[in-house]
């Protein structure tokens, strides 16, 4: 949720009609959540698919925002440009967070499957589900944004992410050296850039209301 408000914010930012911007962008975002719900429940290696998606969304929070504030800057000679290419963006990376987001749900509850009583296992994760939604869709405009900014909140809920693919693995007992090391990359990335957020956010802000 936390991601998805982010994205929106900066691409209101850039192209400046707020409502349609929100409108359309969340609502892509919640139809590819069902894109992928319906993709990963049909997953067999349950998981490692949800050790992908939390991958993916780790590189996703590390790389989608300077990548949308990259492409604004770099097409800002030909407004017409600006415009199409922040919304082709925009949403491309709305899609791939619905589809990595809609994946959680199914693949966190299949691999529950060993309780004895799926529905009261179903109804845990999705009560989970919607407190970490309403949290992140209530403290972003009260305290994230206004206190962190997007980019200290977004490396802060990569971070979280990777401590849940952490917690995955270990509780799990699926370490290997491969997925060690692809961890301790990704924190040491994302601690760099949570650290020097401000800097980041500072400069990227000046080129945008320099053009």
């Amino acid at each position: 949720m936390v991601y998805q408000l982010s994205m929106v914010t900066a691409s209101t930012y850039m192209l400046g009609d707020t409502l349609s911007v929100f409108s359309i962008l969340s609502g892509v975002f919640l139809f590819f959540m069902g894109v992928g719900a319906y993709y990963f429940k049909k997953s067999k290696n349950k998981y490692q698919s949800l050790e992908s998606i939390y991958t993916f969304l780790v590189v996703f929070g590390i790389c989608g925002l300077i990548g949308l504030f990259f492409i604004y800057a770099e097409t800002f000679k030909s407004n017409v440009i600006t415009v199409w290419m922040v919304w082709i963006v925009a949403l491309v990376l709305q899609c791939i967070l619905g589809f990595l987001a809609g994946g959680i749900l199914p693949l966190t509850n299949a691999c529950m499957d060993f309780s004895k009583d799926k529905s009261n296992a179903l109804s845990k994760v999705l009560s989970f589900d919607y407190l970490g939604s309403f949290l992140g869709a209530f403290l972003f405009p009260i305290w994230f944004l206004p206190v962190w900014g997007l980019f200290q909140t977004i490396y802060l809920c990569a971070l979280i992410n990777l401590l849940n693919l952490t917690v995955y693995v270990v509780v799990l007992k699926r370490i290997t050296f491969l997925k060690i090391s692809c961890i301790a990359v990704l924190s040491i990335i994302s601690v760099s850039l949570f650290i020097h957020s401000s800097k980041i956010e500072d400069r990227l802000d000046s080129v945008i209301y320099e053009k």
